[in-house]
């Protein structure tokens, strides 16, 4: 989502300071919530494995 405005300018499209807001902490919420979400799932199936 980096340059989401300036992707978006090229389409007539033009994004309001909020919503490029918005867009960058979605953006920062899914670079950390991913791996989470990948680690939660390997320890879940480790544990299913194991048991």
């Amino acid at each position: 989502m980096d340059g989401l405005p300036r992707k978006l300018d090229a389409l007539g499209i033009d994004l309001s300071e909020q919503a490029t807001l918005h867009a960058g902490a979605f953006e920062e919420v899914l670079e950390l919530g991913v791996p989470v979400f990948i680690f939660l799932a390997l320890m879940a199936y480790l544990r299913h494995r194991w048991a």
